[in-house]
């Protein structure tokens, strides 16, 4: 099975609502490809639904640090950082992709109530 194929897994369960499922199938993507961006991304996106914001974070500076352009990853780094309490730093997060900072902040708070 290719990482790919992997990766499609994990989000499918993902998708599911099986989120220690998808962590267990994004970490194997991680083992074979430290640095698969949605490896890192996704599997920051479901610490984060399961509760542990403070274990995404990281993971989340990383994929940013791999795709900086990547809206998702910047809006679910103002989620994370939201729901740590860090509002100061949650703003600043926002619009940091070139759109406009009222339309990164509204699409931001949209992400994080459904999200």
């Amino acid at each position: 099975m290719t990482v790919d194929e992997v990766l499609d897994i994990a989000i499918r369960l993902h998708q599911a609502g099986q989120l220690e499922e998808a962590l267990s199938a994004y970490q194997i993507v991680l083992d074979v490809d430290p640095r698969n961006f949605n490896g890192i991304h996704l599997q920051a996106v479901a610490l984060h639904q399961l509760g542990n914001s403070q274990e995404a974070l990281p993971l989340l500076g990383k994929a940013i640090e791999a795709r900086p352009d990547s809206f998702d990853a910047h809006c679910n780094l103002s989620a994370v950082l939201y729901a740590l309490g860090n509002f100061r730093a949650h703003r600043k997060t926002v619009g940091v992709t070139g759109i406009s900072r009222r339309v990164g902040l509204w699409w931001c708070e949209v992400f994080r109530f459904s999200g």
